[in-house]
């Protein structure tokens, strides 16, 4: 049991980053994006194909470079902490994917695998091209005229006990009180739910149920129970899911549609 258990918290954090793949991918900035970049591709890239076969080889070349070049700055950013270093080795990274993308597209899509110098000369531009649109997407996301929101730190960490304030993992009501749960162990504090849940800032979370709220990060596992369902966590027990919170779960990415 407890192998089973190690092996899905392992598990829990490739899972993460493949749901935050797919919430960014579907963000019409995002879809805007790629679709601007193929149709301009398409209109300056001479090809023999026609446009309609250019533009969805184009969509599907930049869809499948932007999601390498997401996977790659959420392991630079999980595993770096000098800024530099972050983005150098997210355009180096996502040049070497964005080039395997198009050479092997063009060979499967458009029957168009260039050899010798020709080959090398169309590896170059690629990376290149690539790596300058990491940089300069990095850039406009820290200094354009419309930036990311600064993160919200989850206060309710402050109101435990030091060597409580873990990451956290579940909140639970338990009669006037609400037991914290974190990695580093349990607290209560006198207060009422919706208070504690406003407190966790930008804590990727969920209110599962009037009585309970989840990290959706620190969720290992999630089955089907009776009307509802139930939760496995990183630790603690299983947290039950009402009826009426089945939706939200599953938009969450924790039970299948």
């Amino acid at each position: 049991m407890r192998e089973t258990t190690e092996n899905f918290v392992k598990d829990a954090r490739p899972r993460s980053t493949l749901r935050g793949l797919r919430d960014q991918m579907m963000q019409p900035r995002a879809l805007a994006l790629i679709a601007g970049l193929a149709m301009v591709l398409t209109l300056v890239v001479p090809d023999r194909a026609t446009v309609p076969v250019r533009f969805m080889f184009w969509g599907l070349v930049v869809a499948l470079t932007y999601a390498v070049g997401h996977l790659v700055h959420a392991q630079a950013e999980a595993r770096l902490t000098n800024r530099p270093a972050k983005v150098t080795i997210s355009a180096l990274v996502t040049a070497i994917g964005a080039t395997l993308v198009v050479l092997g597209l063009g060979w499967v899509i458009l029957s168009d695998m260039p050899t010798g110098r020709a080959l090398a000369g169309a590896a170059v531009n690629i990376a290149t091209i690539a790596a300058i649109i990491s940089v300069m997407v990095h850039l406009l996301d820290k200094h354009g005229q419309n930036p990311l929101p600064a993160p919200q730190r989850c206060i309710l960490l402050d109101r435990l006990a030091l060597d409580k304030r873990g990451a956290l993992l579940a909140l639970s009501v338990e009669d006037h009180y609400v037991r914290v749960r974190t990695t580093k162990g349990e607290d209560i504090l006198l207060m009422r739910l919706s208070d504690a849940i406003k407190e966790t800032g930008d804590t990727r979370g969920l209110q599962v149920h009037r009585s309970h709220w989840v990290a959706l990060d620190a969720v290992v596992a999630a089955r089907r129970k009776g009307d509802g369902a139930t939760l496995s966590m990183q630790t603690g027990p299983d947290i039950p899911v009402s009826r009426t919170k089945l939706a939200a779960i599953k938009e969450a990415g924790l039970l299948p549609r």
